[in-house]
């Protein structure tokens, strides 16, 4: 017959498999988020597992003190027990608040954490052996062993490497020591006892690499639908400033104008006050466009909306590029008289700029401004309130455009 044998890759790939399924799961961008999401379970289950712990065995130790005789006062496998019980109490205790004194120093010491949690992870499997092998004198057999195998695989959360080397020590100390206890009718139970006790450990071994690997990986997860959420968010928040806003000019649009600013208009003529609007115009604006070309055009849009924004707050007025040359803003809580001081201010504004243009007698770009304001609980429409500064602005036009013209 043939040897089959594997080739060298296979073997390479076997070890590379391994090393991964051994190493900590997780890109190094979500590393610091698991092992936080893992400080914090462990946290949870230490606290859980000293209480058991501390209660059976001090349950135990009462229980044992109540038999007759004592603790001390029956076989020696009784004070065997006993001793056991209380070390385990004891150093449960000193883990406990070992605990607490590292909790204070929070997440920082969350490897070194770990470390504590593995160390007591060795304490009950040896206290699970020393049980044992009493239990070996009595004929009871492997079942401390087993249980207390299978309970720390599932809830301690043991890395890969520590679980092999936990289970796999207590297996080698258990079967070593093991011939020295035998069984009280003398029958020789060294093969029994390795079988079982190998597939016990064998079965931890791989219970804590699965629960630990789903847990990690189930924290992963669920920062990577956190990222995917905000980023989704953000994206959500870009496009919704996008849509609102004019690409050109950066001034909010008319969807803008339609979406929010109505619903404030419509509020505030359910409350008292004055809300005013003005409609802004370039004047002789397709005129510079044929001159000039569309390019400057365009920079003329955006220096227009430039002087805009320095005229008003945007905490104070709703600013937006109505269409082509023309530029809308809604001043809230402000009087007619106020309004038309602010119209002229832009219009000087504007004509200060000095944007230079060779086909007006000013000699350069300028604007038209109609004004209209309100009271609340007039009956005005939002469609009229615009409308009305647009009479407002083409009666600017009509009296010589460069100037600011209201309606009553």
């Amino acid at each position: 017959m043939i040897s089959q044998r594997r080739h060298p890759k296979e073997r390479i790939g076997m070890l590379r498999k391994i090393t991964r399924f051994m190493a900590f799961p997780v890109e190094e961008e979500y590393r610091a988020g698991v092992e936080s999401s893992l400080y914090q379970y462990r946290k949870q289950m230490h606290r859980i597992l000293y209480a058991v712990i501390l209660f059976s065995q001090l349950f135990m130790m009462g229980t044992m003190a109540l038999r007759e005789g004592g603790p001390f006062g029956g076989s020696t496998r009784r004070a065997g027990y006993f001793l056991l019980y209380t070390a385990l109490a004891v150093l449960t205790t000193a883990f406990l608040v070992l605990d607490y004194w590292m909790m204070k120093k929070g997440q920082k010491a969350c490897r070194a954490y770990q470390r504590l949690g593995f160390g007591y992870c060795i304490v009950i499997a040896a206290w699970g052996c020393g049980i044992t092998l009493l239990d070996q004198l009595g004929g009871n057999g492997l079942t401390v062993f087993v249980y207390m195998m299978l309970m720390l695989a599932a809830i301690a959360m043991l890395t890969p490497f520590q679980s092999t080397v936990l289970f796999l020590g207590a297996f080698v100390v258990l079967n070593l020591l093991l011939p020295r206890f035998p069984t009280p009718d003398g029958t020789d139970q060294t093969f029994n006892n390795l079988v079982n006790s190998f597939f016990t450990t064998g079965f931890s071994i791989v219970i804590s690499a699965v629960f630990y690997r789903n847990r990690i990986c189930g924290y992963r997860d669920r920062l990577v639908i956190e990222k995917q959420y905000e980023q989704i968010c953000a994206i959500n928040e870009r496009l919704g400033r996008e849509i609102l806003t004019d690409n050109l000019t950066g001034m909010k649009n008319r969807r803008y104008l339609q979406q929010i600013v109505r619903q404030e208009f419509e509020s505030a003529q359910k409350g008292r006050g004055e809300m005013a609007c003005m409609m802004a115009d370039i004047d002789f604006f397709k005129q510079y466009n044929d001159l000039y070309g569309h390019q400057a055009g365009d920079e003329c849009l955006v220096e227009v909306a430039k002087v805009i924004g320095q005229c008003f707050k945007k905490e104070q007025a709703r600013m937006i590029r109505y269409g082509g040359e023309e530029f809308f803003v809604v001043l809230p809580e402000c009087s007619r008289e106020a309004a038309v001081r602010q119209a002229e201010l832009l219009r000087a504004a504007m004509e200060r700029r000095a944007l230079a243009r060779g086909d007006t007698p000013q000699g350069c770009v300028t604007l038209s401004v109609g004004v209209y304001a309100c009271r609340a609980g007039c009956g005005v429409s939002f469609e009229q309130f615009i409308q009305r500064a647009d009479e407002a602005l083409y009666c600017a036009k009509r009296q010589g455009r460069n100037r600011v013209e209201e309606t009553r």
